[in-house]
């Protein structure tokens, strides 16, 4: 065996020991970083992306006891139509306290009709709970679990935005992240889509009409059609769609039932998935100034959400959101006009000699360690890197 082989022989049993010992490495789980992550590593459109911080919120267990919040919250009056309605006292803890305070915030802002949005919009805190499901529950279904093969526990609770149609207004729910400093992430919302025709489901980053990636599910939209888009997608000056700005894909698992709707937003590309299939991707308009995470759930009765009946009424579920992402500026947002410098991670840059992802790991929202940079390869990055650290060293042991 010359020299070479023996090297190499070496390189993979080190290389294979390293590995074996990061994937039994789990990770306590926590909703902010892991202390024992460097970065996170994803697999985006097949090239690997690395970022710095992990969040995960997760609204499946919050009851206390079997009918906590089992009584759901009555839809709004005609005439609670200011946005000033308050939270149930039976949420006040879970949607009003410091830690969820800390992460989002529950919008009350309105918006008037015009030609195009007919129905006045109103948001209200009203529309937005926790909804407990179990065996006990009446009416429950089977697909109001999650199914044995998806090898997680079944949920208990879930958060709930809610819309209905009144004669005068669209009562309607909006939620935003509190940090908006992000500069690219990956962003996994595991919700479904439940109610009558004439509401629009968002997900979606967002800091103003022109650095904003979307998720858009019209329950007027066949269930396994889906909207895609960066904006903006509608021309200023004429009113006509910009071509190829919007990308609707159809042929998807349904949206009624729950779903891992996806977003990465990187430099220069947008790819969105479903339950970790590619289905779209995009390099029109993609984002450049540091954003929030927004969920909503609205109408105006305007062409692209459709007209609900009145007394109609549409929810968006919501398990969980997981996001990987990198950040500039300060948390509350704020950016030069021309976007912001930074956002973009390189596996080892700043003492990353710990990899960790989150995908395919033994219980969602825990990262778990994939590898381990060495010394000698933490300059590196790409996925060419070990390759040149093997190069490297034949280079010097060998003269070459």
């Amino acid at each position: 065996m010359s020299p070479l082989d023996i090297l190499l022989v070496l390189f993979s049993l080190n290389l294979r020991t390293t590995r074996a010992a990061a994937s039994a490495d789990l990770i306590t789980a926590s909703k902010d970083n892991s202390p024992s992550c460097g970065c996170y590593e994803i697999s985006s459109d097949s090239s690997p992306v690395y970022f710095t911080y992990h969040r995960f919120y997760d609204w499946r267990n919050l009851a206390s006891s079997p009918d906590q919040f089992t009584s759901i919250p009555p839809s709004l009056e005609e005439d609670e139509d200011l946005g000033a309605e308050e939270l149930a006292d039976t949420y006040q803890d879970v949607l009003n306290g410091t830690e969820w305070n800390q992460d989002w915030g529950i919008m009350s802002w309105g918006k008037e009709t015009t030609v195009e949005a007919p129905v006045r919009m109103q948001n209200s805190a009203a529309n937005v709970y926790i909804a407990q499901r179990n065996a006990a529950i009446p009416n429950t279904s089977a697909s109001d679990v999650e199914t044995p093969s998806e090898d997680i526990e079944p949920y208990t609770t879930h958060l709930a935005l809610r819309t209905t149609r009144h004669p005068t207004f669209q009562s309607t729910a909006e939620i935003e992240n509190q940090q908006k400093n992000l500069l690219h992430a990956s962003v996994r919302f595991r919700a479904r889509i439940t109610g009558d025709p004439g509401a629009v489901a968002g997900l979606f980053t967002f800091v103003d009409d022109t650095n904003e990636s979307d998720i858009e599910i019209l329950t007027s939209d066949a269930a396994s059609t889906i909207r895609y888009s960066n904006q903006p997608t509608v021309d200023s000056e004429s009113g006509e769609e910009i071509p190829g700005s919007s990308l609707p894909v159809t042929g998807l698992g349904s949206w009624r039932e729950w779903r891992t709707h996806r977003i990465d937003w990187l430099p220069g590309r947008s790819t969105w998935y479903m339950d970790e299939e590619l289905v779209a991707r995009s390099e029109y308009s993609v984002p450049r100034k540091p954003s929030g995470l927004v969920m909503n759930l609205w109408s105006d009765g305007g062409s692209w959400s459709g007209n609900m009946s009145v007394g109609a009424e549409a929810l968006m579920q919501v398990l969980w959101v997981q996001v990987v992402f990198n950040v500039s500026g300060p948390v509350g947002g704020m950016c030069g006009e021309e976007g912001c410098e930074g956002g973009k991670r390189k596996r080892g840059e700043d003492g990353c000699t710990v990899v960790c992802r989150v995908d395919g790991v033994q219980e969602v929202g825990v990262p778990e360690v994939a590898f381990r940079v060495s010394a000698a390869s933490i300059r590196l990055s790409g996925p060419g890197s070990w390759i040149f650290v093997v190069a490297a060293v034949m280079v010097s042991i060998l003269g070459l």
